[in-house]
């Protein structure tokens, strides 16, 4: 009888600088759908690099990670170097986080593992980078992989010109717990709330959303609509410096983190605004899956997920988002209402995370055999 085929998902969180406190949407995806590979065909671990409080940090990943899946937490480099080089798995797969992944990636070379290299970041993705040794690095990723999967099918075809020696696979497009967001939407009655939902980064564009409100404000105070930024970064206290100061009352609220499952369902409406790729935005399917209407900038795969029945694509541009708020306050309750059943079916139909979870069976599974 064949041995069970050992596979494993790498993943660092945080720094030494900062305790990791939050799960972003490509760990959570990524350790939602390795977690759930079916373990009478292939025995899935995960190993999760962070520095702080190891329980903490499983009680983090628990919402998101089956707990019939092994899970180990190392403290540092070292250790994830002598994990993989002891337990000699059959498949590593890891993001491309290029220095901080490369102990674990030798101690899988030592051991004589192969190695899925897993793209989720859309600029080096399509192989633009801050500087020379950026590139280098990634370079190397690519060099010790044996496959790439990417998050984006668009890029898929450049990354396969750029490394005519790799097999370049494309992601399916999926959602943790989606059912979970089926269900709390059905059961959660709709309010007069826009939402926008990410890092408070330059990529995210939240400065286009506060200029575009200041160019409705006037109908945006005067309507029953009130518009909710979550999420913290970098640009945070300019964000609610702004919204403190620019008179619109309750009508623009700034947020901070916040739980979604208890935000996006009551939302009508959900503003993806990225710089080049609203696909697939964990926070944007989260929002599709809840029934919002979607206001998303039209760059790189967004019109894979955002449709005319429940969304609207805009260029970067404020006076075409400012327009697209007044034009949401002027829909009725029962277009919301259509739109809702029709995002969520959407949803159902586009975000099933079992196909990812068997497309990472089948790929592991392949490079274990070979």
């Amino acid at each position: 009888m064949e041995k069970m085929k050992r596979i494993a998902l790498y993943y660092p969180l945080g720094d030494k600088k900062s305790e990791w406190s939050g799960i972003g949407g490509s760990q959570r995806r990524l350790c939602f759908l390795f977690s759930h590979i079916n373990p009478e065909r292939i025995v899935p671990t995960l190993v999760i690099r962070v520095y702080g409080d190891k329980e903490k940090t499983k009680e983090r990943l628990s919402r998101f990670v089956d707990p019939k899946c092994n899970l180990v937490v190392v403290s540092n480099n070292i250790e994830a170097f002598r994990h993989f080089l002891r337990e000699k798995y059959d498949c590593i797969a890891y993001a491309h986080q290029m220095v901080v992944n490369l102990p674990a990636v030798y101690g899988a070379i030592l051991a004589g593992s192969r190695r899925l290299l897993i793209l989720v970041n859309i600029s080096y993705s399509q192989w633009v980078f801050k500087s020379k040794l950026h590139e280098i690095l990634m370079l190397n990723n690519v060099f010790l992989s044996n496959k790439i999967d990417c998050l984006y099918p668009k890029e898929t075809v450049q990354l396969r010109k750029r490394f005519p020696n790799k097999d370049v696979t494309a992601t399916p497009c999926s959602l943790p717990n989606l059912e979970d967001w089926l269900e709390r939407s059905s059961r959660t009655k709709k309010e007069n709330k826009m939402v926008f939902a990410g890092r408070m980064i330059d990529e995210k564009n939240p400065m286009l959303l506060l200029n575009a409100i200041n160019l409705v404000k006037e109908e945006l105070v005067n309507s029953e609509f009130s518009i909710l930024i979550c999420g913290d970064g970098p640009l945070e206290e300019e964000v609610r410096t702004r919204v403190l100061s620019g008179g619109y009352g309750e009508s623009v609220q700034f947020m901070g983190m916040q739980d979604m499952t208890k935000v996006l369902p009551q939302a009508k409406v959900f503003f993806s605004l990225q710089e080049n790729e609203n696909y697939p935005s964990q926070s944007l399917l989260e929002a599709i899956s809840c029934g919002c209407f979607c206001i998303a900038t039209d760059c790189g795969d967004t019109r894979r997920i955002v449709k005319d029945e429940f969304g609207i694509l805009i260029p970067k541009d404020e006076r075409k988002l400012g327009q697209a708020i007044i034009d949401c306050m002027s829909m009725s309750d029962e277009q919301y209402e259509m739109v809702g059943v029709v995002a969520r079916n959407f949803a159902k139909q586009n975000f099933d995370p079992q196909k990812a979870v068997e497309h990472y069976e089948h790929i592991c599974g392949d490079l274990s055999r070979s």
